[in-house]
């Protein structure tokens, strides 16, 4: 008995010290909802919002043409990002969108409160709710459109809504319709903060009054993190590197293969290596959407930027090529040297599966 509990035991630590070494383990950790809760019952809405992104590490823009600043009653307790901000909108006024052209953003349209559900870093809220009939066979449909939105600081390539089952009220016979809808395959979303997804379902009869619930799993592919490299002593070669620069975080390496100068355009070619993991990308499917490349210096106290303008890329998962191009022209014009120039590179970190159940009630039809 008393070695069983030993095993036992053992086997946990054992099982607790993997799993605390399990990198993806660990990114999928890092994805989850960060805890706020607010200084005081009552802010300022610019300082509410202040707290909001140093507490969860997701940014607020605002688009208004006129903003004003109220005084906002905050909640009392721990939240997170979506639940604080969804809060912040009911006691202001001031609705915001997550089809900002930066991300999420405060706008004049006001607060409209919406059914809504929150499953991890994910906010689900419903967009339209329609029910039609085919005139022909007298089918009778129901389509449901979501706006779905992932905190900013989550940057997926995929996203999916998974596993759905819709649960209809009874009708004026006491019938019950229960409807399981497959999803709609994995939509690309990189460089974008939400997306609208819809599903159809059979619909009961018209004396049903209502969607009782709505269950699904949110699916999404992404990095834990936007990682940043910078390279400093930059030269421009004829040939590669002899002993290129390399850099390694998170288990991703970027390796500067060479810098070379053409009329009119400065040739920059970056090597890209990813810890496989247990992900997959095919053949036509990219993790490079996001990647981001810089050339600073700085002059007379500014700072200048250059910026590529084109790429060609060669990549076949966990590895990429990518040469990017620095072209001369009317709004930038390219150093005679590039000494004291500093190269910033920001590619994917560890890129893993999340999954979040959602659930909304109480949908009414139309």
């Amino acid at each position: 008995m008393i070695r069983s509990t030993i095993f036992a035991v053992a086997s946990a630590v054992a099982f607790s010290v993997a799993a605390q070494d399990d990198p993806e383990a660990a990114a999928r950790r890092a994805l989850e909802p960060q805890s706020v809760t607010f200084s005081q019952a009552t802010l300022p809405l610019d300082k509410a919002l202040a707290e909001l992104t140093a507490k969860t590490g997701n940014r607020v823009g605002d688009s208004r043409k006129q903003a004003a600043n109220p005084n906002v009653a905050l909640p009392k307790g721990p939240t997170t990002y979506w639940q604080a901000l969804d809060a912040i909108g009911r006691a202001s006024g001031v609705g915001f969108s997550p089809f900002g052209d930066g991300g999420v953003t405060l706008t004049d349209a006001p607060y409209r409160p919406v059914t809504t559900a929150y499953g991890g870093i994910f906010r689900v809220a419903t967009r339209r709710v329609g029910v039609s009939r085919d005139e022909e066979t007298q089918a009778r449909h129901c389509q449901l459109a979501f706006d779905i939105a992932w905190e900013p600081r989550f940057q997926p390539f995929f996203v999916d809504l998974r596993q759905v089952k819709l649960t209809f009220a009874p009708d004026a016979f006491q019938k019950q319709l229960i409807d399981d809808v497959a999803g709609r395959g994995r939509v690309h979303v990189a460089g974008r903060s939400a997306i609208e997804l819809d599903i159809q379902s059979t619909a009961p009869d018209r004396s049903c009054p209502k969607i009782a619930s709505l269950e699904g799993t949110l699916w999404a592919l992404g990095p834990n993190r936007m990682i940043p490299f910078t390279f400093n002593k930059l030269t421009a070669e004829k040939t590669a590197f002899k002993d290129p620069p390399r850099k390694t975080e998170d288990g991703v390496t970027v390796t500067l293969v060479w810098i070379k100068r053409q009329t009119g355009v400065l040739l920059v070619k970056v090597k890209i290596e990813n810890p496989k993991g247990t992900v997959r990308f095919d053949s036509h499917e990219s993790w490079l959407d996001n990647n981001r490349i810089s050339i600073t210096k700085e002059i007379g106290g500014k700072k200048r930027v250059l910026q590529p303008t084109g790429s060609q890329e060669e990549r076949q998962w966990p590895r990429a090529e990518i040469v990017y191009e620095f072209t001369e022209t009317e709004t930038q014009s390219l150093p005679a040297s590039l000494d004291g120039w500093t190269l910033q590179y920001e590619t994917p970190g560890r890129i893993v599966e999340l999954t979040a159940k959602v659930k909304l009630e109480n949908l009414a039809l139309p």
